[in-house]
């Protein structure tokens, strides 16, 4: 197997045809292949069975220790947190975390169709992941007997501006005194530009972070927009303007923001 393997050149010479190269079973069967006397074989398979045994060996030292790093990690998470330190103060979690409430949802409105667009809400958030299993869904955006200006029939298809889901999640953490970090991430499924015409987005999702610092009556902010520098569109356009390809429909998009960097500074006085 490992002399045919790593002789495909060979075999390759050794197929006709044309349009896909076919080995018959008569050119395989005359390849020479070398084959050492018994006792190199046995030579051969005592060296494969010791390496064998070392790597089991290794992965099973590999598994031990990474259950030893996991117990060790919960026995630390266990140590700094069931004992309140001398430092430690009292706090709540409403000073420390900011709730921000979505879009809310009237439960009248939900749709038993299947296409519909699946609602995450607090009930589909557990420990550790999410619950997908009894969601709920929002009838999806879609044109019913509608005809464009360009007599296009878009019934059954989903209305332009109108992703399936648009989220935002973030991550606010204090470093230190008056010293935040703010990491967050913007999301959009794909949809139709306009009605006008077929010209559609793609789904991205848009990372973005900031630094901030307050002291007194000053705030300052490092702060960064898309920073995985991604390539997304706000607008697009279908229509003929160019004679070189005579003068056919051309997809012409407008592209978001690039990756960017900046510094806010405010005072209060």
């Amino acid at each position: 197997y490992y002399f045919l393997y790593f002789n495909k050149v060979l075999l390759d010479s050794l197929g006709t045809g044309a349009t896909f190269k076919e080995l018959s079973g008569k050119n395989l069967k005359s390849v020479k292949i070398p084959v050492p006397p018994l006792e190199e074989q046995q030579r051969i398979v005592s060296i494969l069975d010791e390496a064998f045994q070392n790597i089991e060996h290794s992965i099973s030292r590999v598994t031990t220790k990474t259950q030893n790093a996991e117990e060790i990690f919960q026995s630390t998470l266990h140590s700094v947190f069931s004992e309140k330190r001398e430092t430690w103060v009292d706090t709540t979690i409403g000073n420390e975390v900011d709730f921000l409430a979505g879009f809310a949802f009237k439960s009248t409105q939900y749709t038993e169709d299947v296409n519909g667009i699946k609602l995450l809400r607090g009930d589909n958030i557990i420990q550790g992941k999410l619950r997908w299993d009894g969601v709920k869904r929002w009838p999806k955006e879609e044109y019913e007997d509608y005809v464009n200006g360009a007599g296009e029939d878009l019934d059954g298809r989903d209305q332009a501006q109108a992703p399936a889901y648009h989220f935002y999640l973030a991550a606010d953490y204090q470093l230190a005194d008056g010293l935040f970090l703010n990491v967050n991430l913007d999301g959009k499924d794909d949809y139709y530009f306009s009605a006008g015409h077929a010209e559609q987005s793609a789904s991205y999702t848009l990372l973005n972070g900031a630094l901030s610092y307050s002291t007194g009556g000053w705030d300052l902010s490092l702060w960064g927009r898309n920073l995985s520098d991604k390539d997304y569109f706000l607008r697009g356009f279908s229509f003929p303007n160019d004679p070189r390809d005579g003068y056919s429909s051309t997809r012409w998009t407008q592209l978001g923001a690039p990756r960017q960097f900046g510094v806010t500074a405010k005072a209060s006085f």
